[in-house]
């Protein structure tokens, strides 16, 4: 008996890590498309009637698509994936905002950087190389992916609360 809960208790451990490199791994996906995923979040077309805002003619789109512009065209699975995007991306987009400001508030210079490389390299609308932040930044190439590796910890703690974290 005492052998079986070990490995029970083993088991558990094993899946708990697994879990946790899991959203470690989403977390630093999330980071890495956040720019696309924004842009879907905010101009996403899941109806007939946002067809109508998107700047592209909603009649060709149709016909290349083989359908007759009159028909009633609603994606449900778009529809899925965009309010599931926007659930994300809110939630997301809310808890950089809150890193951002332990960042900056905090005394550690280190952590200020964090941000800055963070932001550099995958949030603002312009791209900045790794070579470009690690010039700006004076630091290594190799410490700019280590400053992302460190923000993708604390940002899965953010992202996924108590389950974001190995072990309590």
């Amino acid at each position: 008996a005492t052998a079986a809960a070990k490995a029970a208790e083993r088991e558990r451990k094993r899946l708990q890590r697994q879990q946790t490199d899991k959203r470690y791994h989403d977390t630093k996906l999330l980071i890495r498309k956040y720019r696309q995923l924004n842009e879907y979040y905010q101009n996403a077309v899941f109806s007939r009637d946002n067809a109508g805002e998107a700047d592209v003619d909603f009649e060709d789109i149709m016909r290349s698509m083989g359908r007759p512009a009159d028909e009633e065209i609603f994606v449900e699975s778009i529809q899925k994936n965009y309010i599931t995007t926007r659930i994300i991306m809110a939630h997301v987009n809310k808890m950089l905002e809150c890193y951002q400001i332990m960042c900056e508030r905090s005394n550690r210079k280190d952590d200020k950087r964090h941000w800055r490389v963070l932001e550099g390299l995958y949030l603002t609308e312009d791209y900045t190389t790794a070579e470009e932040i690690a010039k700006r930044e004076r630091i290594d190439k190799r410490t700019v992916y280590k400053d992302i590796d460190i923000c993708a910890a604390d940002l899965t703690a953010l992202f996924f609360g108590v389950g974001g974290i190995e072990s309590l």
